[in-house]
């Protein structure tokens, strides 16, 4: 096989304790879960990912992978195959007890949704409130256990001003990488316009 693939982003559940405006696998909390992987079937789909490279790194997302009762079990089971295996969450339900059971099951860090320096506006978004407040306490939550973070940033026509403040935000709170990502039309997003052609030349030109 002449390609290895390096990095995959694994969707665990189409199960999530939010209900965001743009998501793209139309997850939610009453998701229909009847599809979702067992454990076991999980365990086999790492053995096979480790035929295909040893080394891989691993993001266990969603939906929001902490709903899984059994999102450790997995973690630990991929982390012993000496895969580098990292959370892909809204962080809302990641308390103390979770990051230590992170660093326990070998997960090296988190990846953390946030798509507003503002509050209200990520909530809004996100359709919880307080959801912006419980990513911040999941963060801080993550540093105390010594776990790594990045945070993602959906760029939209509302928030692609913040971009810099962003930026400054990302770095005062310790964020090892920022990543944006620009709306993928399925799902929730499917009926969602984007930003303008002028709008993605500015802000790529910026970055």
């Amino acid at each position: 096989m002449s390609y290895q693939a390096y990095s995959v982003s694994w969707n665990l559940t189409a199960r999530c304790n939010l209900f965001c405006t743009h998501c793209y696998m139309s997850a939610a909390p009453h998701a229909d879960v009847s599809s979702d992987l067992t454990t076991t079937e999980c365990f086999r789909v790492i053995d096979d990912m480790a035929k295909v490279n040893p080394n891989l790194f691993l993001i266990l997302t969603g939906g929001e992978p902490l709903v899984r009762r059994d999102i450790f079990e997995i973690a630990g089971y991929a982390s012993d195959k000496g895969f580098t295996c990292v959370l892909g969450t809204n962080a809302v339900l990641l308390g103390r007890k979770e990051a230590r059971a992170m660093r326990a099951s070998g997960l090296q860090g988190a990846s953390i949704s946030l798509d507003s320096v503002d509050p209200s506006k990520h909530d809004k978004f996100r359709q919880l409130p307080g959801a912006f407040k419980n990513a911040i306490r999941g963060i801080e939550n993550l540093k105390q256990e010594g776990l790594d973070f990045s945070l993602h940033m959906s760029v939209m026509s509302w928030n692609v001003s913040e971009i810099p403040a962003m930026i400054d935000f990302a770095r005062n709170i310790g964020c090892k990488v920022l990543n944006f990502f620009f709306l993928v039309q399925t799902g929730r997003g499917q009926g969602i316009i984007d930003i303008e052609p002028r709008q993605y030349k500015e802000i790529l030109t910026y970055l």
